[in-house]
This record gives C-alpha cells, sequence and structure tokens, in this order.
C-alpha cells in the first residue's frame, strides 16, 4: 500500500525525466567539454549554476509551463535546444491546421521533440534539423529529421530515448517510429491523438 502524500509511479518517472532532460544532459555536456565549446573556468561556473537551477526547478515547481500558443511553444521548445549543443540550423515548419492545437493537451509531444532535436544535435555529427508537424483527423504528427551520419543497423534506443520520448508518448497513448531518413540521417517521427480540427471537413 502507498503511504499518504509517497509519489505515484508516473510522477516518479516524470521526475526521472525531468532529471535527465535537465541536469543529466547539462552535466553531461559540461563533462564533454561542451563538444569542444567549453575552455574557461567561468563557463563552467555559469553552466553549473544553470544544472543548480534546472535542479531547483524540478524540485519547487513540477509542472512544466509552456507558451499557451501551440506554434510559439513548438518553436521555444526547438530553439531551447540552440545553446546545448554545438552550432546548427534548427527549422521548425507547421501546417495551418497546427495553429489551434491546446498546449495543454500535448505537453507530451512538446518535450519529446525537444528530446530528438537536442539528441540530434548531440549525436547526428550533421548540421541541419528539422522539425515538421502536420495535422490530420485526430492525430497530431511531428518529425524530427537531421542531415547526419544516420542510425546504425543494429541501433537500439538507450534510457534517454526510451523514457523521454517513447515513455512519454506511448503513455498519452501516440506512438513513436525511429529510423533512417529517405536521404540521409535519422528520422524521428512522434504521433499523439489529439481533438478533431473544428473545420475540419466531414465526409458523407
Amino acid at each position: 500500500m502507498m503511504a499518504a502524500g509517497a509519489p505515484g509511479s508516473n510522477e516518479v518517472a516524470d521526475l526521472h525525466r525531468r532529471l535527465h532532460d535537465g541536469v543529466l544532459q547539462l552535466l553531461e555536456f559540461m563533462s564533454s567539454g561542451g563538444l569542444g565549446t567549453i575552455d574557461v573556468v567561468s563557463d563552467y561556473r555559469r553552466l553549473a549554476s544553470s544544472a543548480a537551477a534546472d535542479l531547483r526547478a524540478v524540485i519547487e515547481q513540477p509542472l512544466e509551463v509552456l507558451d499557451d500558443r501551440f506554434p510559439d511553444a513548438m518553436r521555444d521548445v526547438v530553439a531551447g535546444v540552440a545553446t546545448r549543443g554545438r552550432e546548427m540550423e534548427l527549422r521548425v515548419e507547421l501546417c495551418d491546421r497546427c495553429s489551434d492545437v491546446v498546449v495543454a493537451d500535448v505537453q507530451p509531444l512538446l518535450l519529446a521533440t525537444g528530446e530528438a532535436v537536442l539528441n540530434a544535435v548531440r549525436h547526428s555529427g550533421g548540421r541541419r534539423v528539422l522539425v515538421s508537424c502536420t495535422r490530420s483527423v485526430g492525430h497530431l504528427t511531428v518529425d524530427v529529421l537531421d542531415d547526419g551520419a544516420g542510425l546504425p543497423r543494429d541501433y537500439r534506443a538507450g534510457f534517454g530515448v526510451q523514457s523521454s520520448i517513447i515513455g512519454r508518448i506511448s503513455e498519452a497513448g501516440g506512438r513513436v517510429r525511429i529510423g533512417n531518413g529517405d536521404a540521409s540521417g535519422a528520422h524521428v517521427r512522434l504521433e499523439l491523438p489529439v481533438a478533431p480540427h473544428p473545420i475540419a471537413e466531414v465526409r458523407r
């Protein structure tokens, strides 16, 4: 029997994800020398302060806060990745029907997208990442594509991908596909059920 006030399994999983997405990722970035971008003590101090702030935010404010307009929230999530890795071109394309998506309904998708982009920045070896959002009747789809070396044939998702991407989307009733793109690089597809678009055509 769970003690009163003890966190449930979903809350514990979310806490693990938040620590992984924020503090752990930043500490790993620092331990690598910032992929060659960190070379002075002041940079380490600044990043350590940022990690402490992230940890404090997890402890004191467990709920995610995102912009209340989906296009702005998606762009903010992607733009927030740029400062945590080497310089890359990050582009976001959203369909017209994505504009009225309710942010509160798709937070797992937004957060998983941020992790997919971060993985591309850190591991693809490429220079560009495209995030494309499309909406069909009942579903919102996000494709994250990079122009890097692609995934090895024997690729298996590690803990971070399983927890912060696959786990988030699966628990929200969606699905994830991870593979290589048609031309080059990796391709992550995130699909999440959403309310039908209000002006969607009704077939008779």
